[in-house]
Formats: C-alpha cells, sequence, structure tokens
C-alpha cells in the first residue's frame, strides 16, 4: 500500500484494474487479514518473472476463471511484477469444470 497501488476498501487491501467501474478489484488481502488466490497468483507471477526468468507463462483453467487472470495479469504490469515487453502471459481457457 506503500506506492498507493493496493488500496483499503472496505477493509480489504485491493488493486483497481479493470476498465470499468462495475469490475471487480483484484483484493489482495481480505478484510479479516487472510489471503486469498489473487494473493499468491501475484507472488506466483513475480517469482516467476524474477526468480525463474520466465519468457512465457501460461496458466491453464476453465473458462470460469477468465476475469481472474485478466485482473491478476493487470494487476501484475501496475505493480511492475512483470514487463509485458519481456515476459508474455496467456490463459489458455477450457470449459467448465
Amino acid at each position: 500500500m506503500d506506492k498507493g497501488i493496493a488500496v483499503e476498501n472496505e477493509g480489504a487491501k485491493c488493486i483497481f484494474v479493470g476498465k470499468k467501474k462495475s469490475s471487480p478489484p483484484l483484493m489482495v488481502q481480505k478484510s479479516d487479514g487472510g489471503f486469498g488466490y489473487a494473493a499468491t497468483d501475484l507472488a506466483a507471477l513475480r517469482y516467476r518473472v524474477n526468480e525463474i526468468k520466465a519468457e512465457r507463462i501460461v496458466y491453464v483453467t476453465d473458462v470460469g476463471q477468465r476475469e481472474h487472470f485478466e485482473n491478476v495479469f493487470a494487476g501484475g504490469e501496475k505493480c511492475e511484477f512483470v514487463d509485458p515487453k519481456k515476459t508474455k502471459l496467456d490463459h489458455m481457457m477450457f470449459g467448465m469444470v
């Protein structure tokens, strides 16, 4: 929150990355202090880019995760965890699970 990227919203720490005001925020920390998928996916993205030096990262999940990964990718860019000129991020979607 020091850089102002993650902001408090209803007690949770969120990154607003959606193009529309109605887009849900990327919740980095829940209001009860816990962490969810967004936090672990951002941490994994940062690790893969900085430690493994990945040039391409492909996430394979069902189509229901589309918005989540769009937000994670946008959040990763906003936090400067990933430079899209250096690392390609893809979400390969398949049916519903």
